[in-house]
């Protein structure tokens, strides 16, 4: 069995010009003939990873891209701007950032996930988005 590399090497973070984040992968080298239960290990790892660094979480749309690896994350969704209710009400979140998905493997999020609050904290800092986001703001509230 291959050895599965640390996931600090294999990703990075990229927001793009709709204030939509993004992993990107290091494929050099690694993802030869990957198998489906590699696959499923990197996902994992990669899960662990984001829900450590506490700034980002992974929903079932993260995987809804164009891609040629549909079992990894590409999207990846700020934890701050999401709704923070004691139960997770997924068809609300899917609301609040306007995701739309098209079969088998396409979709994005609207433009800064459909919420003006984080749109301005973006306008605000120049167009970038330091991490974490503050505390006080009720990002929901639009």
């Amino acid at each position: 069995m291959k050895t599965i590399k640390p996931i600090k090497e294999l990703i990075s973070f990229r927001m793009d010009e709709d204030g939509i984040w993004w992993l990107d992968y290091d494929w050099s080298g690694w993802m030869g003939n990957i198998t489906r239960r590699e696959y499923r290990e990197y996902d994992g790892k990669i899960t662990y990873f984001l829900k450590g660094d506490n700034n980002f979480t992974i929903l079932p749309e993260s995987y809804y891209v164009n891609s040629t690896h549909p079992y990894l994350p590409f999207i990846i969704f700020p934890k701050g701007i999401l709704r923070e209710l004691g139960s997770f009400t997924y068809d609300y979140e899917i609301t609040q950032f306007g995701f739309w998905k098209s079969y088998p493997n396409q979709g994005h999020p609207s433009p800064y996930y459909g919420n003006q609050n984080y749109k301005k904290y973006i306008e605000d800092n120049n167009g970038e988005c330091p991490l974490p986001f503050p505390k006080d703001v009720k990002w929901w509230e639009v």
